[in-house]
C-alpha cells in the first residue's frame, strides 16, 4: 500500500500571540501540525508473536524474543511464509556507484550475483583462496565473467593434489614431478633376444686376433644351434609421463 507521509500546518486560532521564548514557540508549532497521507496505510505486524487471524492482511516483520530482526513474512492462506526478496539488477555499466559494503547486485550481462566488498565488486560465492576451472574463449572473458577472481598462474600445467601439514614431497605448496623423463640404459632391463640359427655373439677375442665385437654367422666346425644376445637400447628424447589432461582457465578468489 502506498504511504506518503508529510507534515501539514493547521490554522492558528485568531488572536494567537507570538510566544516569548523559543521553547514556547516549539510547543505552539507542535500543537498545530498534522501528519497527512496516512489513510491508505493499514499498518504492519511487528514482533516475535504470530499475528492474530484478523491481522493476516498485513505484512509481519518478525523478530526474535529479544527484538532482533528475522525478516518479512506474509500470510499465504495457510501459513506465514518468508516474503521473497528481489535484489537490484541491471547491466555491468549500471552497477551502483559508491554502494555500501555488502550491497548485492545481479549483473545481467554476466548472469552472476555480485557483492560490494568495500573496494570492488566480487562474486557473492567463493571464499578467498578458492580455485575453480572456467570454460571461456580467452582469459579476459574468464576474468570478466568472474569479478573478484584472478588467474592462478602459479599452478599452470600442474595437477592439484591434497597436501600434508608436514614437510617433504607432499608438503603444502610443494612442486613434484616433470612433464617428461629421459630414460638411460640403467633404467631399462636387459632383454634376451633370440638369435637366428647360424649366428652367434662374439666378444671380440678370436684365435686369429682381435675382431670387432658383434654378431657373426657361425663358421665351419661350430655347432649350428640357436643362441641369445643380451642387449638394451634407450632413447635420447624424454618419455612423456603426463596423464590425459584438458587445460582450462584456473582462477583463484582474491
Amino acid at each position: 500500500m502506498p504511504l506518503s507521509a508529510e507534515l501539514q500546518a493547521l490554522t492558528l486560532p485568531s488572536g494567537t500571540e507570538f510566544p516569548g521564548t523559543p521553547q514556547e514557540l516549539l510547543e505552539l508549532i507542535a500543537q498545530y501540525m498534522a501528519i497527512t497521507g496516512l489513510n491508505p496505510f493499514s499498518g504492519i505486524n511487528f514482533g516475535d508473536t504470530e499475528p492474530a487471524a484478523d491481522e493476516r492482511d498485513r505484512p509481519w516483520f518478525k523478530t526474535d524474543s529479544s527484538g532482533n530482526p528475522i525478516g518479512w513474512y506474509s500470510w499465504n492462506g495457510i501459513a506465514w511464509t518468508p516474503s521473497p526478496v528481489e535484489i537490484e539488477s541491471g547491466t555491468t555499466s549500471q552497477r551502483p556507484v559508491s554502494p555500501n559494503v555488502g550491497r548485492l547486485y545481479w549483473d545481467t550481462d554476466i548472469s552472476v550475483q555480485i557483492i560490494w566488498d568495500g573496494t570492488r565488486w566480487t562474486t557473492a560465492d567463493g571464499s578467498p583462496g578458492d580455485t575453480k576451472e572456467v570454460y571461456a574463449t580467452d582469459l579476459s572473458t574468464a576474468l570478466e565473467k568472474n569479478p573478484g577472481w584472478e588467474h592462478d598462474t602459479d599452478s599452470i600445467g600442474r595437477v592439484i593434489a591434497g597436501a600434508s601439514d608436514g614437510t617433504g614431497s607432499y608438503a603444502y605448496d610443494s612442486d613434484v614431478g616433470a612433464d617428461s623423463v629421459l630414460l638411460t640404459d640403467s633404467d631399462l632391463p636387459d632383454v634376451q633376444v633370440p638369435l637366428p640359427n647360424g649366428w652367434y655373439p662374439y666378444s671380440g677375442q678370436h684365435q686369429n686376433g682381435s675382431q670387432p665385437a658383434g654378431v657373426y654367422p657361425i663358421v665351419t666346425n661350430q655347432s649350428n644351434t640357436a643362441e641369445t644376445q643380451s642387449m638394451n637400447s634407450g632413447t635420447q628424447s624424454g618419455v612423456d609421463v603426463r596423464q590425459l589432461t584438458k587445460y582450462l582457465w584456473r582462477l583463484v578468489k582474491m
